[in-house]
């Protein structure tokens, strides 16, 4: 058996809201690691998303959100794979809970998540999860694969203002995410012929530096390092695993796709949480995606209500 990871994030870019990063793992057959998941679970699983068809969409988190659909299509997806890990998700804090996030602790320090939360499922069909769950429970089970974990880790503005002003560079604070999740399976599962893909990140091409700080005392082999992919193989003793930086790598990775939802899932609900509470205090207010141009009219919007309840605006608004 290999171990296939996929690493992903949502909210890198906006001024408003959470940046979240979440990390999916399987286990998949020896036979089957370089065939596409989609081609082996495409029973129960689809690789774009169709009104029409009955199976799970895994793709790209940003083909399956559209504000006029709501979440329903990734809140469909992500709950039928954490029920199949048997996790309890009846509400926000219950899901992060189940994805292993710590980020509770901290929500009572923005006037918007404090004591705030969102009963789930928001948007999909009850009956229709469980309909969804026979079937990629069977098909998993058919074909051997197994789906071992889902992670998520939610960095609130405030901390990630923290961060972005320490290493005065937002890329070395998304890196610092992914190389937890990195850290974390090659701990768990470095014996297992563990390959990791996870999207490139900022455009970089070179990752050898970034790897041999956290691998310090591993063997490094550069597989490739292209525009499009780069791969690298470790090697310590008789423990070996791969990991793979490339563009757009959840249109060629399941996992990646899976983790792309769950990043995507996860911030959209701590993007309820903020409209909602901004449009009790703003008559009229349009919620907004937290995106640079509509960040802007949204935060011109609450200006005035801002001042007058004292908002923290380090927790509102992000640095870069």
């Amino acid at each position: 058996m290999a171990i296939l990871a996929g690493i992903d994030e949502a909210g890198y870019g906006p001024l408003l809201g959470p940046l979240v990063s979440a990390v999916t793992v399987f286990s998949v057959p020896n036979a089957l690691c370089n065939k596409p998941l989609w081609n082996i679970l495409a029973s129960s699983i689809a690789r774009q998303p169709s009104r029409s068809s009955g199976r799970l969409a895994v793709a790209d988190s940003k083909k399956l959100f559209a504000h006029r659909d709501g979440l329903a299509r990734l809140e469909r997806t992500a709950l039928t794979f954490m029920h199949l890990l048997a996790k309890p998700t009846a509400h926000l804090g219950q899901l992060l809970r189940s994805l292993g996030d710590n980020c509770q602790g901290q929500m009572n320090n923005y006037p918007w998540y404090d004591g705030q939360s969102v009963s789930l499922p928001h948007a999909a069909d009850a009956k229709d999860l469980a309909t969804c769950l026979n079937a990629l429970r069977l098909d998993t089970q058919r074909n051997d694969i197994a789906f071992l974990a889902a992670r998520s880790q939610v960095l609130l503005v405030g901390r990630y203002n923290d961060l972005a002003e320490k290493t005065r560079n937002k890329s070395a604070v998304l890196f610092g995410l992914v190389g937890k999740y990195i850290a974390r399976l090659v701990k768990a599962y470095a014996g297992e012929g563990l390959v990791i893909y996870a999207d490139k990140l900022g455009g970089r091409t070179r990752y050898r530096s970034l790897l041999q700080q956290l691998f310090s005392d591993w063997d490094l082999r550069i597989l490739q390092e292209t525009r499009q992919a780069s791969g690298y193989q470790l090697t310590k003793n008789s423990l070996t695993w791969q990991v793979h930086f490339q563009a757009k790598a959840e249109s060629s990775h399941l996992p990646v796709a899976l983790a792309s939802i769950y990043a995507k899932y996860v911030r959209e609900l701590f993007m309820e949480l903020l409209n909602r509470y901004w449009c009790r205090e703003v008559a009229g207010l349009r919620p907004t995606a937290g995106y640079y141009s509509d960040g802007r009219r949204f935060l011109a919007d609450i200006a005035l209500p801002c001042k007058k309840l004292n908002t923290p605006m380090r927790r509102l608004l992000r640095v870069r």
